[in-house]
């Protein structure tokens, strides 16, 4: 029996390395990763998308030493690309790597036997198409990852509160005294960190907490994978530029669901009608969760009884201030929340109750006094409604990540009950298709003034904000332009009312027309306010 029909089925392998985690191997997995390596020795591989985020660097720290050749294509220059390349400078020297920026040659992925695809290549490009004609097998680093990793997988996946909710359940686990004892832990995908370059790390103890993009899991559908332990946040309207229409972008992220095993497990947002259907498409074991469980009853009707015959479990917010997290069926308290919780906002308190289901699996069972020392100690990640500094009694926060209307939406309504109207957000850039006519209105008496960068988007939000009376100013060529207007605006404003002013970089849009990308433009706005 080869190797690959040993571990075919993941979610029967990893029930083997839980229950008992010390229970005899008969091989060794490396042993097998090796087998399962010899795909890639002495090839050509293409790498299409070096980019400026962990993944392509990590994709040529694991290949460069396999190839026979490996070619790396970029369609930004080595300027834009600097930082990545003095990362891999070392490899360059010692393996043999081409380098081919500012364009993509046909005649590379003609040649090429593997190609490894970058997330934000489209489905459809003309190079990878090229590839296929010419008998190239096509990855991207998620699925391959999946393919090679032997042991637990836990996969986050939605538009919104999906990094946050993959950090919260990685603190989780990996605090846990009991689940640390048995078990080694990894945190990666599209939360920043590279998984492929961690998998000779791994091993059949290793539990791998997972951030999936809409682009990954369209390519692990694309190989009929899904993870152990799926979950799903939220779904709105997102990357339709590179999604053909809403149905491909939603079918994308039920992806990481629906080839799971009956050992498996999926955690579910009930509160959106497009995850619901998501409970009927995994043979897996399914936990929902809602905050709002009268009103699901509501809006499920005659529904309700289908659902609930359906799920292992519901937990939900009992009380008003969400802090005691029920469970439907076993009708007791599963987690009362710490008073000094770091994470502010109710969108986070969605976080918290989705990370909590996860961690309360029975796989898993993490104690509470774990779950009240991560709530109590983690404050967040960067570029989510981070706060930078005060200068002159005005705060400024870094909400970088919020490139749609719905997390603008969560950011204004924290910050006017902090602030009031006392807030001054900095927005635009490149339009994503974002219905701002409704952002503006819900932005309408909660905010002083709108500075502006240049962009399709800012023309956009500088027509609507004058239909709802909003100040707009701008547009505005750099960062230190439009933090040091905003910066101006507050204390002018402030001088009349003597309160408290916060400026919110919160742009609404896409960066790459003044920012190599959206933690560049973080990165500057940092820089700039700490220099102020």
């Amino acid at each position: 029996m080869c190797c690959k029909r040993l571990f075919i089925s993941a979610g029967q392998l990893v029930r083997v390395a839980l229950y008992p985690p010390t229970l005899p191997l008969p091989f060794s997995p490396f042993i097998i990763l090796t087998v399962e390596l010899k795909e890639f020795k002495n090839k050509i591989i293409l790498i299409q998308g070096l980019g400026l985020n962990s993944g392509g660097v990590g994709m040529v720290k694991f290949f460069a030493p396999l190839a026979k050749k490996l070619i790396i294509t970029d369609l930004r220059n080595k300027q834009d690309l600097k930082p990545s390349l003095e990362e891999i400078a070392p490899l360059i020297e010692k393996y043999n790597i081409e380098l081919v920026l500012g364009e993509h040659r046909l005649k590379d992925f003609e040649k090429a036997d593997i190609v490894i695809r970058n997330p934000a290549v489209k489905p459809g490009n003309k190079y990878i198409e090229h590839a296929n004609k010419h008998s190239a097998k096509i990855y991207m680093e998620i699925s391959l990852f999946l393919s090679l990793f032997k042991g637990l997988s836990v996969g986050i996946t939605g538009t919104r509160g999906k990094s946050t909710t993959t950090a919260l359940i990685y603190e989780f686990l990996s605090s846990d005294k009991n689940l640390s004892l048995k078990h080694n832990f990894l945190l990666a995908g599209n939360i920043g960190k590279s998984a492929i370059i961690e998998l000779e790390h791994t091993d059949l103890q290793t539990i791998a907490v997972l951030e999936i993009s809409s682009f990954q899991a369209a390519t692990m559908r694309e190989n009929k994978q899904s993870v152990n332990v799926a979950v799903v946040t939220t779904i709105y309207p997102d990357h339709l530029n590179w999604h053909p229409n809403m149905q491909d972008y939603i079918q994308s992220k039920r992806a990481i669901l629906e080839f799971q095993t009956p050992n498996d497990f999926a955690v579910l947002n009930l509160d959106q009608p497009e995850i619901r259907e998501f409970v009927f498409a995994t043979k897996g074991k399914v936990y929902g969760y809602t905050m709002d469980l009268p009103k699901l009853k509501q809006d499920l009707g005659t529904s309700w009884n289908k659902l609930k015959a359906k799920v292992e479990d519901i937990f939900y917010y009992k009380d008003k201030d969400f802090s005691l997290i029920f469970s439907l069926f076993a009708k007791k308290l599963i987690y009362k929340l710490p008073q000094d919780i770091k994470l502010k906002g109710v969108h986070n308190r969605q976080n918290i109750l989705s990370a909590t289901v996860v961690a309360k699996l029975p796989i898993f069972n993490v104690e509470e006094r774990t779950l009240t020392k991560v709530l109590t100690t983690f404050s967040g990640l960067p570029g989510r409604q981070e706060y930078i500094a005060t200068k002159q009694n005005i705060d400024f926060y870094n909400d970088t990540t919020a490139t749609m209307d719905v997390a603008v939406k969560a950011a204004v309504k924290r910050f006017y009950q902090e602030y009031k109207n006392n807030v001054i957000f900095i927005m635009g850039g490149v339009d994503k298709g974002i219905n701002y006519a409704s952002l503006l209105k819900f932005m309408k008496g909660k905010v002083s003034a709108i500075v502006l960068f240049e962009g399709s988007a800012s023309e956009k939000i500088k027509k609507g904000a004058q239909d709802f009376g909003i100040k707009t100013f701008g547009f505005y060529d750099s960062m230190q332009k439009a933090v040091e207007k905003a910066f101006s605006l507050a204390k002018q404003m402030q001088k009349t009312n003597n309160n408290k002013f916060a400026v919110v970089l919160s742009p609404a849009a896409a960066s790459f027309n003044m920012f190599l990308n959206e933690w560049d433009r973080a990165k500057k706005f940092v820089e700039v306010v700490k220099g102020l």
